[in-house]
């Protein structure tokens, strides 16, 4: 399966009219079979938000180029923009599915040999063992297309208050630092920064 990343910033003053775009765009997605949209809300970057497209085969999303109320709904999102430019990644779906999870989603993203992939998801599946414990939560994990060392892991959580609490409790189980001392020691060494966000997912549909 293949998922798309847009990263981009709204002008905070063009919020209701993104939103009015949105609830269009997910009109047509559905009416050309292009895939599935989901949005999520920077909480730490006021404006910015991660859109992501799911398994969107190339023909068919091709085909909305040529459908003149896609290109009319293009120009009105661009206008709402703060910043011209739009990131995009692509990414492969390692483990995890986007069906319905928790509102509140963690983001991180870091760089892992091909090599020491197979020891990371040992990691994970001990690390998911205790917070699973605390808390509901799940866990999808995606490869970018480009640069195969780069992991993105996604969590998903029922809220932020409700991740706020069980990590209180988490935090102090006395494995978890061992098992972070694990994780990071199986980073690509000269790229072993963690990238971590949070975001708040954000559904836009039609009340008509």
């Amino acid at each position: 399966m293949l998922v798309t990343f847009y990263e981009y910033k709204i002008k905070p003053e063009q919020r209701n009219v993104f939103e009015e775009v949105q609830e269009k765009a997910n009109i047509l997605y559905e009416k050309h079979d292009a895939g599935k949209t989901l949005h999520f809300e920077n909480l730490q970057q006021e404006g910015t938000w991660l859109e992501i497209l799911i398994n969107s085969p190339a023909e068919k999303a091709d085909g909305m180029q040529n459908d003149p109320e896609v290109n009319a709904q293009w120009d009105v999102f661009k206008s709402c923009l703060a910043e011209e430019e739009i990131s995009e990644r692509e990414y492969r779906l390692l483990s995890g599915d986007f069906e319905p999870a928790g509102e509140f989603m963690k983001l991180y993203r870091f760089h892992v040999p091909p090599q020491n992939l197979e020891r990371y998801f040992e990691i994970n599946a001990n690390t998911a063992h205790i917070y699973n414990y605390y808390i509901d939560s799940k866990t999808v994990h995606l490869q970018c297309k480009s640069n195969p060392t780069e992991i993105v892991q996604l969590q998903f959580y029922k809220d932020y208050e409700a991740y706020e609490k069980a990590m209180e409790s988490v935090n102090n189980e006395p494995e978890i630092t061992l098992l972070w001392d694990q994780f990071t020691s199986i980073l690509e060494p000269a790229q072993n920064k963690i990238e971590e966000k949070n975001y708040q997912q954000q559904q836009f549909t039609n009340e008509s």
